[in-house]
């Protein structure tokens, strides 16, 4: 397990002596990291994971999926 997103945040404000000689806030690094993270997911990442989201659809009451596809498949949108 890493460190938590917040904590690095904070390590960093202490050395940069606060959040305004940083340049950036919390909301920007998760959005970054966020975007990495749908960036990294190619084809074969993503149908594992439309596969993981169909299993727990069929096994667990009351979880719910959803995705677009765009006209080449590619994935645009994923919400649980």
């Amino acid at each position: 397990m890493g460190v938590s997103i917040t904590d690095t945040m904070r390590l960093l404000e202490k050395q940069d002596r606060g959040s305004l000689y940083l340049g950036y806030e919390l909301r920007d690094v998760y959005n970054k990291v966020g975007e990495i993270t749908m960036n990294s997911l190619e084809g074969g990442d993503t149908n594992a994971l439309l596969h993981i989201l169909k299993k727990r659809f069929e096994n667990e009451i009351g979880f719910y999926y959803d995705f677009e596809i765009d006209s080449d498949g590619s994935l645009i949108t994923l919400a649980c």
